[in-house]
């Protein structure tokens, strides 16, 4: 190849082209826990899903619970109903774009952080394509102290769809000695819990997760000349969200392949020297032509075919001979008629969606690339309007460049009064479970009060101090199902809600019932029978043993499991069922065991067991009596003391009727005799009689 009167080497233009291409890498969000911690149980219902912006960090976790002066206050309710898919929304006023409303000093939407994992991947179309992408106890912790957190979770907020292309540029002509040859893709995209695909001619060459904005800078491969499309597609639940499209040109220079008309290497710059070179239709030099620019004559190509000339400052020229013509696009032109103007939609917060509005003479400029402290956010739309995440800085120069034409701003970003950082669950995830723990971080400038609600229903609110805070609360749910959670953050001057959605793709197993004792068919030979029994469940229940329809045991409301022996007594001989039942405190759903067993011997009036004084003992005066009654039918009771058959005192407790399957205890009452021999009677009367006693002596 033959350039400014000099031959250069084609196979050392090859190797500077092959050793340009650059490599490929994946980047991996992290979050950390927190250790605030508390349980409920809703049932299904469905949410709003806010949009959310993520940024990519590396960091260290840790951080404890930080609180000054906090007050919690937990209230376990039900929610359930429909809900349905939305933005999330600030209560605070403010101008532009956001979805904010509500009272209090100006700010932005929602400030969100989400989990992303994210694979990117670029191939050469001669390899294929590839695409990557992959009960309840509560505690609450916190301290007085505030500290830093280092855990890399920095707060997201509301995107919007929308893709900017800076290189290549439309028309871009790539001229190359050899192929394959690499070129540049710089873009900045955004969308809210999405996906992206860069393709030429349809295959995909890049590909990864979205969710907030991203800076796609990477270096791709064509394997072939002539005139190629590069789209950038966002995707989200199959459905196209948005797409650009770049066409540019790949040229081989005369020395490798036939070439006609005009060839220049690389782009055209406004105002500096650019060397063209003229070839006929074999790919032969031409010398001695004339070539025009937009149609006046810049001179005529000399013996190697060749013309250099000034580039002027305009947007595109037109170069051309007798018989032929082309279109070049200029780069760095520079429009002197444009006079930029920047300002934002409301407040400037770190780390929080602001809109940046560029006018021109107070009409919007479209197209216009903008970068926050070097990084790009975007151009502008028909409106002039660019929505993006303020870095955390305190420092923000806004660079806005426009066919050449740019404008530096520096804005003061200052820390928001309310930071609120999602940790878990991630907006929209799904959870192979019936519970999950809710994870965020509130930070705040000046004292306030969180408040979390599951649809619709208030679960915690926690009074905090300034600082950072980090709130864990555990929750359980009876249906599977996509529910909504918003957690509001109010301070004397602002109020701020945040909303996302999940969905946990379990139902609540149900109340597990075990008897052990006694067995299914089992005989026994005695008219009581000692029965063992279990009850598991995530929920708590309330529950009732029963023989044959009566009630042997009501312990109330347990919560989870227990595992329990009573007595079943007063049985007749025969067959007898003995049913355990369960009920859920949530869910109402009620779940019972039974099983079937035979007694042998039948019940007498009633079981009368006397624990003091025992048969044969000695007591002191003055003494107490002890007894138990359990009856198994409608009876009259006496209780006495005797001497030599005869009543010397009435006990307490005795004298009265006692219905059946009641349960009475001797009262705690002393008792002064003389020194001698006694006897304690307890007697029972159903139409027979059942008397029980013991002989003791008073020293």
């Amino acid at each position: 190849m033959i350039v400014g009167g000099y031959q250069i080497s084609n196979i050392l233009i090859a190797a500077l082209l092959v050793s340009s291409v650059a490599g490929l890498g994946v980047s991996t969000d992290s979050f950390s826990g927190i250790t605030d911690s508390m349980s409920n149980i809703l049932p299904t219902g469905s949410v709003d899903s806010g949009n959310q912006t993520d940024q990519n960090n590396t960091n260290s976790q840790g951080d404890s619970d930080q609180n000054t002066g906090g007050q919690d206050s937990d209230q376990n309710n039900q929610g359930s109903g429909d809900g349905s898919s939305g933005d999330n929304t600030d209560t605070g006023q403010n101008t532009g774009s956001d979805n904010d409303t509500g009272t209090g000093t100006p700010t932005d939407g929602n400030n969100t952080q989400d989990v992303v994992n994210e694979t990117e991947q670029t191939v050469n179309e001669t390899t294929g394509n590839q695409t990557d992408g992959t009960v309840t106890n509560e505690t609450e912790q916190t301290t007085g102290d505030n500290q830093t957190t280092t855990d890399g979770n920095e707060t997201n907020t509301d995107t919007s769809d929308h893709i900017s292309f800076f290189e290549p540029s439309e028309g871009y002509e790539l001229n190359t000695s050899s192929l394959p040859a690499s070129f540049s893709l710089l873009a900045s995209i955004s969308a809210s819990n999405a996906s992206y695909e860069v393709r030429m001619e349809g295959s995909i060459r890049l590909s990864g997760q979205l969710d907030g904005d991203k800076t796609l800078d990477k270096s791709l491969q064509v394997d072939s000349e002539g005139q190629h499309t590069l789209d950038i597609i966002l995707f989200k639940d199959g459905s196209q969200l948005a797409k650009e499209s770049r066409t540019f040109t790949v040229n081989l220079d005369g020395s490798s392949t036939t070439t006609t008309g005009f060839y220049i290497p690389g782009n055209l710059t406004a105002e500096e020297y650019s060397t063209l070179t003229l070839y006929d239709e074999n790919g032969n030099t031409v010398s001695g032509k004339t070539i025009y620019l937009d149609g006046s004559s810049i001179g005529e190509t000399d013996q190697y075919g060749q013309l250099e000339f000034l580039v002027p400052n305009k947007q595109e020229i037109t170069l051309s001979t007798d018989s032929r013509q082309k279109t070049y696009q200029v780069h760095n032109y520079t429009d002197s008629s444009i006079d930029l103007s920047l300002s934002f939609a409301k407040k400037v917060y770190q780390g929080r969606t602001n809109t940046l509005t560029v006018t021109n003479n107070g009409a919007a400029v479209e197209s216009a690339e903008v970068y926050a402290n070097g990084v790009p956010k975007g151009s502008t739309n028909s409106s002039g309007q660019v929505k993006f995440t303020i870095p955390e800085e305190s420092s923000i120069t806004i660079k806005v460049n426009k066919n050449g034409s740019s404008d530096d701003e520096t804005f003061t970003a200052e820390v928001p009064p309310i930071d609120v950082t999602f940790l878990n669950p991630d907006k929209g995830e799904s959870i192979e479970d019936y519970k999950l723990e809710f994870d965020f971080n509130v930070e705040l400038t000046e004292s306030g009060t969180v408040t979390l609600s599951v649809e619709g229903s208030q679960v915690l609110q926690k009074s905090l101090g300034a600082g950072k805070t980090k709130i864990t609360k555990k929750m359980e749910f009876v249906n599977s199902g996509t529910r909504q959670y918003t957690v509001t953050v109010d301070t004397s001057s602002e109020t701020r809600t945040h909303s996302r959605e999940f969905t946990t793709t379990q139902d609540m197993p149900p109340i597990d019932i075990n008897i052990t004792s006694p067995n299914s068919g089992e005989s026994i030979s005695n008219y009581k029978t000692t029965v063992d029994y279990s009850i598991r469940s995530p929920e708590s229940f309330d529950y009732k043993v029963t023989v044959d329809g009566r009630e042997l045991v009501d312990l109330g409301y347990p919560d989870g499991q227990l595992s329990k022996t009573t007595q079943a007594n007063c049985l007749d001989s025969g067959s007898h069922t003995l049913t355990v039942e369960a009920t859920g405190d949530q869910r109402g759903t009620t779940y019972s065991e039974s099983v079937q067993f035979d007694t042998t011997e039948s019940h007498p009036i009633a079981d009368m067991v006397i624990s003091g004084p025992s048969e044969g003992e000695t007591v002191s005066s003055p003494f107490s009596v002890n007894y138990t009654v359990f009856t198994c039918t409608s009876m009259s009771f006496e209780s006495r003391i005797e001497q030599s058959g005869s009543t010397v005192k009435t006990v307490q407790g005795g004298g009265q009727t006692l219905g059946a399957y009641s349960y009475i205890r001797s009262p705690t009452t002393e008792y002064d005799l003389s020194s001698g021999s006694y006897s304690l009677v307890l007697e029972a009367n159903a139409g027979s009689t059942l008397t029980k006693s013991n002989s003791f002596e008073v020293n």
